[in-house]
This record gives structure tokens, C-alpha cells and sequence, in this order.
């Protein structure tokens, strides 16, 4: 899941603190607007992306997310999905 939001700092503090699931934050600059943004990046399981989901929807109703199925994950403790 790839979350862009003026709301990064509640976002992550809402995966890192309730979820207790890690992230990666890229910093990125909008292609057309040419504005800094914090980009997060995580991987839940379908539980935890319900309860982000929720949370992103009541937190930031401009939040741009992406969802990515996985066929493989590897490493940092993560068991393969296939």
C-alpha cells in the first residue's frame, strides 16, 4: 500500500503505534504541482489495511492511496504469501 497524504505523521504514528506494523517514507515531489510530499509505503494483511483504510478515510479524505496485490515477500520477518 503507497499512501500520499498531508496527514503523514498521523498516518504512520496510526501503522507504527496502533497497528504495530512498520513502513518506509520516501520523500517525493508532485510532477505537476512541483510540491514536496512524504510518501508512505507498507504492507498489511487484509485486517490491518481494513482498520488503514478506516483510519486514512476519517483522517484525510484527500489522501491519494495505491493497493498492490503481492505474489512473494521476502525478508524483515515476512513469510512468503504465495
Amino acid at each position: 500500500m503507497v499512501i500520499i497524504s498531508e496527514h503523514s505523521e498521523e498516518i504512520k504514528q496510526f501503522i507504527v503505534g496502533d497497528l504495530k506494523k512498520g513502513a518506509t517514507l520516501h520523500s517525493a515531489k508532485g510532477a505537476f504541482s512541483d510540491d514536496q510530499k512524504e510518501v508512505i509505503t507498507t504492507i498489511l494483511g487484509r485486517k490491518e489495511f481494513s482498520k488503514l483504510k478506516s483510519y486514512i478515510q476519517s483522517t484525510d479524505d484527500k489522501a491519494f492511496i495505491t493497493v498492490h496485490s503481492m505474489n512473494e515477500i521476502w525478508g524483515q520477518n515476512f513469510k512468503s504469501f504465495a
